[in-house]
């Protein structure tokens, strides 16, 4: 059955008061127990979102480029509309 993780303070000499996650259910002398000092659990945390937030501003930017090609593409067919109308109304239909 799997525990729940939770977090400790190591009494170690070598590692003082340094946090840390390990499950609930382990023990020293398990091998398959889960263990992570928490601060390097942050930083790593902290990497992934920053990787995040770069592929984020790519999208953003590539977002805005389809915006400015969207807008060009509006801007024509707004003169093709327009001239359409010029035509329309030039025109005389003779019965």
């Amino acid at each position: 059955m799997w525990g729940e993780v939770m977090i400790k303070t190591s009494v170690t000499t070598k590692y003082p008061g340094r946090l840390f996650h390990c499950c609930t259910h382990g023990s020293e002398l398990d091998n398959f127990n889960l263990f992570k000092w928490t601060d390097e659990d942050a930083v790593e945390e902290i990497e992934y979102l920053k990787g995040m937030v770069s592929d984020s501003n790519g999208e953003i930017s590539d977002l805005r480029a389809e915006r400015v090609e969207t807008e060009k593409e509006f801007v024509g067919m707004k003169k093709v509309i327009l001239e359409l109308e010029r035509d329309i109304n030039n025109c005389c239909v003779v019965l």
